[in-house]
């Protein structure tokens, strides 16, 4: 189902620099006694103080139902900071239907002083103003923010998330009636447990009552200044309603776990490996190869950007959301130093059929244009640098990345260590421990988790060798760059792509063959990199006519799922899966009430194509939150689609299995 990906931002107008909602008709907070307010209903309703001061080694979530100006997460942040131990983390999730712009956020919140060392960074990693979830990790990652831009009840019904405490804000239901619905709290009450608690401003019957029917246990209590009550309460039921989709539903996770072991030193593997290790887990990594990166990530460059279709479907929704992740992610955790360059990208209408597909994604106004807009021949060659025929889509924060330094970069965390030239022939799970053996049948690695990211060759681990991965091979060409070579700024997607120069080298190509194992540089595959790049830039090409120096190249095998979506989650149990929903053969519909087994503590990070600049950061987040059953930076239904079991299901429905 497609879906609007814009998002629309709050209509405000300015009274005695304070911000006022024309689409609710008041306020945001009070200038003169806001925090006091906060600070009273939702730091003291929800007793956060003594709460947080016994969070020591724990991780602490608190959900909002309105993000508004932000003030209150800021008036929580610094609580955090004064009364947390330094080893605990706060997750704060927040919804907004109509979010800030980044300009208004900065003028709304600059008249408090007690802000103002924590607001810089905020507004450094404040996301476009696009539906979906949106992760910032601040302080050094004390404080982890989920910022949900899009209607309360629907993006809570996504989130996967066990909640500690809640701040329902937001405007008053006389004002906004469609926030304060039913369907909210029962979806407060699937992501709450018995210690969870609630605070609110408002006393309204409506929100008493829905509270009460959903599982809280409601206390008034004296409301703030001239507010007469508000409401306060704990959760009091332990029994969260079951989706009916078991195969979904991932896996307890094992606990007190702080080790693991990852197999592959990728994009996939690095990014999982430094997500747990960032957030204090020792990780080995083990590669079968004398170095990181020597596999499908070990190209030269690679182009980062999400291509995007007219209309969003669930596919383009997970690069879209993974795009803006590895943004976010390269600018505040990894240094440029010719690791990483946002140059920008033009995605050129090479035929007539593209131009048509780019003019509907325009005509359906789905994406902002501060992240996509059009461009005609004349703009994309300025923008270029050099001439080019053809018109296009310009994306201003894509760019290139050199996977081999990125993953090396990720690799040196100092929480992990990495054995090299080391191949796993198979992996056996013995006292709640895997061994992981060598080719002479030797256990040399020991862990309760592992993590297998070995893209392809995952698959002959008998565990895994059901999952529909394949390798797709892709060549690049390598030229090196000469005094006389055109200027290029920006990276060019066509039929191909090419990059700006990286050490003195263009990189440009690539070659897609699902038939060839081979690793063989081939002339022809040469010849059709060229052939793409001179429909795009006939200049640079030219150029290259007449200054014959040899050219180079790498092959690569990408590895590819059956439906060209990553597989990422905990691996199933292919057996049980067969036998516990063999009744998915006869009723695709059936409800079953049972949990789904795997294998325990085994995890896969696999298939990212030729998409693993967008998707291998993200995916190793959410590994990370899966392991450590912290708040998902990820809607529930792109989850879901890359799911590892999605293909017994898929083929159990169709009678295939």
């Amino acid at each position: 189902m497609s879906q609007q990906t814009s998002c629309p931002d709050a209509k405000l107008q300015w009274r005695d620099n304070q911000p006022f909602s024309t689409q609710y008709e008041d306020v945001y907070f009070n200038s003169e006694n806001g925090l006091e307010e906060t600070d009273y209903v939702f730091l003291q309703g929800n007793n956060l103080k003594e709460r947080f001061r016994q969070t020591d080694g724990q991780h602490f979530v608190i959900a909002e139902t309105g993000f508004g100006s932000g003030m209150n997460f800021l008036s929580t942040w610094k609580l955090w900071l004064e009364h947390a131990p330094q080893n605990a983390q706060l997750h704060y999730i927040s919804a907004e239907r109509f979010p800030f712009s980044r300009e208004d956020l900065q003028k709304a919140l600059h008249i408090w002083p007690e802000f103002q060392p924590l607001l810089p960074e905020l507004l450094r990693q404040y996301p476009p103003l696009i539906n979906g979830i949106h992760r910032l990790n601040l302080d050094n990652s004390r404080i982890t923010l989920t910022l949900m831009f899009g209607d309360a009840t629907t993006m809570y019904g996504q989130m996967t998330a066990k909640v500690d405490a809640w701040f329902l804000d937001g405007f008053a239901p006389s004002k906004n009636a469609d926030m304060w619905k039913t369907e909210l709290f029962e979806t407060m009450a699937k992501l709450s447990h018995p210690e969870t608690t609630f605070a609110t401003f408002t006393s309204a019957s409506l929100v008493r009552k829905s509270l009460q029917s959903s599982g809280f246990d409601i206390k008034k209590i004296p409301g703030f200044g001239p507010k007469r009550e508000m409401l306060t309460g704990r959760f009091g039921d332990n029994n969260p309603e079951k989706d009916g989709l078991p195969w979904l539903t991932p896996p307890p996770t094992p606990k007190n776990q702080k080790h693991a072991i990852v197999i592959g030193a990728g994009l996939a593997g690095g990014c999982t490996a430094w997500s747990l290790a960032r957030r204090g887990w020792q990780v080995e990594v083990i590669d079968q190869h004398p170095y990181a990166a020597q596999a499908g990530s070990g190209n030269h460059q690679g182009a980062l950007y999400a291509k995007l279709p007219a209309k969003p479907i669930s596919s383009s929704q997970l690069h879209l959301q993974g795009f803006l992740h590895s943004l976010n992610f390269l600018k505040n955790n990894v240094p440029a130093d010719n690791i990483w360059d946002l140059c920008g990208m033009l995605q050129l209408a090479t035929t007539e059929k593209e131009v048509q597909r780019q003019n509907a994604l325009i005509r359906e106004k789905h994406y902002p244009a501060s992240l996509i807009r059009a461009v005609d021949p004349a703009e994309a060659s300025d923008i270029a640098g050099q001439t080019t025929p053809h018109p296009g889509l310009y994306i201003p924060d894509a760019g290139w990345v050199s996977p081999v330094r990125l993953c090396n970069y990720l690799l040196q965390h100092p929480n992990i260590q990495c054995r090299f030239n080391t191949r796993i022939e198979r992996i056996s799970r013995k006292d709640d421990i895997w061994h992981l053996y060598d080719s002479n049948n030797t256990s040399i690695a020991q862990s309760a988790i592992v993590v297998v990211a070995g893209a392809s060759e995952s698959k002959r681990f008998e565990q895994l060798s059901h999952l529909p991965v394949k390798p797709i091979r892709g060549q690049v060409s390598l030229k090196p760059l000469t005094p006389e070579a055109p200027v290029l700024n920006t990276v060019i997607c066509g039929e191909g792509y090419i990059s700006p120069p990286l050490d003195n080298q263009w990189c440009f190509g690539a070659s897609f063959d699902v038939k060839t194992p081979s690793d063989e540089i081939r002339d022809t595959e040469h010849q059709s990199n060229l052939k793409k790049l001179q429909d795009v830039l006939p200049e640079l090409t030219d150029h290259f006519a007449t200054h014959t120096n040899s050219i180079n190249g790498r092959v690569s095998h990408r590895c590819a799922s059956a439906d060209y979506l990553p597989i990422i989650g905990a691996a199933p149990d292919i057996d049980a899966f067969v036998c516990d929903f063999d009744r998915l053969r006869k009723d695709s519909k059936w409800r079953f009430d049972c949990q789904a087994k795997y294998h325990s503590g085994l995890y896969v990070n696999l298939a990212h194509g030729s998409k693993g600049l967008i998707t291998a950061p993200l995916g190793g987040e959410i590994l990370a939150d899966i392991l450590n059953m912290t708040p998902i930076g990820l809607e529930k239904n792109l989850i879901n689609v890359m799911n590892p079991g999605r293909f017994i299901i898929k083929n159990l429905k169709k009678g295939t299995i």
